[in-house]
């Protein structure tokens, strides 16, 4: 079987990789943040110190691994729980359940979120697709756009792993048509993974699939996934895992949009399960802008009212709750009422299976509803705003908790009330069913977002930079997901100082990548007060 240590740093992958060899695991890979490892499960179980639990199929373990200083989760220690995709097709539906409807067009939902006639339409701009276990229609998306009139969009793929003979997929296809519907002259570079094989489960394959985002020497504008599961039905050091891979994706520029779920407070795919309030991750991530779904009334191609997506005709409602897993951020102690933990989603758009988008999928146009539509509709609201700006945005939050009233239209009545589980309601401000509400363009460009601090593009290799660089740097010089690592390297930098010259040549001249455990360990004693 295979695991992902995922690291805390760059500059820990060398001390992790020797403890990995050391304790007889067999490493396959050490870059960026991860190093995989492979062995059998009675040598994870023993490098790791857990124990596996009777499964019929698979592994799983509760326990929690013993791992090195710098290891910041293990992925792939169970095969138990998945992602699922967040769309949902309504065209079979019974003709009440939609009431008729023909679907929006990408002119209609350019017009509700006033992006219609906009000179802004992407150009120069990546919106990065995750998908698993599926590939996207490229001839299915060419005809959606031809069919509203505009260009078909340029296609990119990224293989993580062996993707050979991988189905076209709705929820790929369904991503890039309404991606392109928004901001139709961006580039869409799809991120493929498998969903899981023989010997990597499918968290280790979400952490793989982020892991290449953010080592991709093409750094996109905005990256959307439209998959998730309530937290409890996902590994707990997987989830650490995510969390810490979107915020490092952010660091270097990328907006991750994540579909906060189509469950609304039942917060997960399968039926029959625990009555009780969850939210989905990874839209739970801190470091996520999670989106919610709106039910879109317009009349005569104009707008006329939004609200809340309500479980009206049982086929779901919006996710939105509070973690159970993520402390309440920092951009959420402002609220009016702080949240208890980290609250989704942020914002919203329209997901209402009975206000359902078009699409043309495997040869016929369809209905679609979910936040699988919202998320790329988001995204593509994102792309056209960071080419009004000339710069990504990378992590939102604080901007967007500062001036969400101002750029987004209040969603104020609704419950996401789903399957026995009770709701949340939607009021004025920011609320845990639709977040701030949904993005208006106009007011977004005149509002517009900062760039990242210190994003390096793309990032900077640990290995060719010396302790003493580092240190003596400005915070972000090397990047911001450096940031932590130069205030490492300062206190590698002063234990140095205070031992005397001969450690200052060992420690700040060689690269980063050199030290191993032991030595920054000498480092932290220092610090505490214990001189050796």
């Amino acid at each position: 079987m295979r695991i992902a240590l995922v690291c805390d740093t760059a500059w820990d992958l060398a001390p992790v990789t020797q403890w990995a060899t050391h304790r007889g695991l067999t490493v396959e890979t050490a870059t960026g943040l991860v190093v995989w490892v492979r062995a059998d499960p009675a040598g994870i179980a023993d490098a790791l110190g857990i124990h596996w639990a009777d499964t019929p199929t698979g592994w799983h373990t509760d326990d929690t691994p013993t791992v090195p200083f710098g290891v910041r989760a293990v992925s792939g220690l169970s095969t138990h729980g998945q992602l699922w995709h967040h769309g949902i097709r309504v065209d079979t539906l019974p003709p009440i359940k939609t009431a008729g409807h023909v679907g929006y067009a990408p002119d209609q939902i350019r017009t509700a979120y006033h992006v219609q006639g906009a000179a802004e339409t992407g150009r120069g701009q990546i919106i990065g697709l995750a998908q698993w276990g599926q590939v996207p229609d490229a001839t299915a998306i060419a005809t959606f756009c031809q069919e509203a009139g505009l260009p078909p969009p340029a296609l990119e793929q990224v293989a993580v792993g062996d993707i050979t003979g991988l189905p076209t997929g709705i929820e790929a296809t369904l991503d890039g048509e309404w991606a392109a519907a928004i901001a139709p002259q961006a580039t869409l570079r799809y991120y493929i993974a498998p969903a899981g094989t023989d010997d990597t489960a499918w968290g280790a394959q979400v952490t793989a699939l982020l892991h290449a985002v953010w080592t991709d020497a093409i750094v996109p504008t905005v990256l959307s996934i439209s998959y998730g599961d309530g937290e409890d039905q996902l590994p707990a050091q997987d989830l650490q895992a995510w969390a810490h891979l979107i915020a490092q994706i952010t660091a270097r520029g990328t907006t991750v949009v994540v579909s906060a779920g189509d469950s609304g407070t039942y917060g997960m795919h399968l039926m029959n399960m625990t009555q009780q309030a969850r939210v989905e991750a990874p839209a739970s991530c801190p470091a996520a802008l999670a989106v919610g779904g709106t039910a879109l009334y317009m009349a005569l191609d104009q707008y006329e009212a939004e609200r809340a997506w309500e479980n009206r005709v049982n086929l779901g409602a919006t996710g939105g709750g509070y973690s159970a897993v993520f402390a309440r951020p920092a951009y959420q102690d402002g609220l009016p009422t702080p949240p208890p933990m980290r609250a989704v989603p942020d914002v919203a758009a329209v997901a209402d299976v009975t206000t359902p988008v078009r699409t043309y999928i495997e040869g016929q146009w369809t209905l679609s509803g979910g936040t699988s539509v919202a998320a790329p509709i988001v995204a593509g609201l994102l792309a056209c705003a960071a080419e009004r700006a000339g710069h990504p945005f990378g992590a939102l939050h604080d901007w967007l908790y500062q001036w969400g009233s101002q750029v987004c239209r209040d969603i104020t009545d609704g419950n996401n009330q789903c399957y026995a589980v009770p709701g949340l309601t939607a009021g004025p401000g920011w609320d845990p069913v639709t977040g701030w509400g949904a993005i208006l363009y106009d007011a977004l460009i005149a509002h517009l977002p900062p760039g990242p601090a210190g994003a390096s593009n793309p990032p900077v290799d640990p290995a060719t930079l010396t302790v003493q660089e580092l240190a003596t740097a400005p915070d972000g010089q090397f990047g911001a997901a450096l940031i932590p690592l130069q205030d490492a390297a300062r206190t590698v930098q002063a234990a140095a100082e205070a031992v005397g010259q001969d450690a200052v040549a060992a420690f700040s001249q060689h690269p980063v990548g050199y030290y191993d455990a032991i030595q920054r360990a000498a480092a932290r004693l220092w610090v505490a007060g214990v001189h050796h």
